[in-house]
């Protein structure tokens, strides 16, 4: 099932790079916060974040002259805990400026066994804002708050728990070549 999913999605991109308006592939990193929740069952809640770093690569293609998809698989150490992530984002440029919006999806994944009863997948909906500083360089801002729940039942009066990501980084890109409009 991975090999398959993995195959499907590296057609997917392949495509959309051979008939994209432009592609651009590069580094990231930034900051980075990880907003943990606990809810017990008496309802009682405990927020718990941890900041961090963050670095990757990303891979932007250029669907349209305002819309492009963005995607990266970055490495993230928060605390003393390792993740792996890889959103994968629609950009919308707004009007004729540099300034775009973003939102899509995100797994992340964590790499450190916290405990048995915890899982380690994290699926979010990612959504932020950035800013092309020149063709190169831009900055950008992502927050994805966790649709699933790592607590897969009720363990030690536990009964959800949550990560929320809050990325700010910035990204290098050199494009790959662009294809003519007709």
């Amino acid at each position: 099932m991975k090999k398959s999913t993995f195959t499907l999605f590296f057609i997917l991109l392949t495509s959309l790079t051979l008939y994209s308006q432009k592609t651009r592939i590069g580094v990231t990193a930034g900051l980075l916060n990880a907003g943990g929740r606990v809810v017990f069952d008496n309802d009682q809640t405990v927020n718990n974040n941890r900041q961090g770093i963050y670095g990757g690569l990303v891979l932007d293609v250029g669907l349209t002259e305002r819309i492009n998809i963005e995607t990266e698989l970055d490495y993230l150490v928060a605390g003393s805990t390792n993740f792996v992530q890889l959103p994968v984002l629609v950009k919308f440029y707004m009007g004729n400026t540099d300034f775009y919006f973003q939102a899509g999806g995100q797994f992340t994944y964590t790499i450190d066994e916290v405990s048995e009863d915890i899982g380690r997948s994290n699926i979010a909906f990612a959504f932020g804002a950035g800013f092309d500083i020149n063709e190169h360089f831009n900055l950008n801002l992502r927050f994805a708050p966790q649709l699933n729940d790592f607590q897969e039942e009720e363990v030690n009066n536990i009964v959800s728990t949550k990560i929320n990501y809050l990325n700010i980084g910035v990204a290098y890109k050199l494009q790959l070549g662009s294809r003519e409009k007709n």
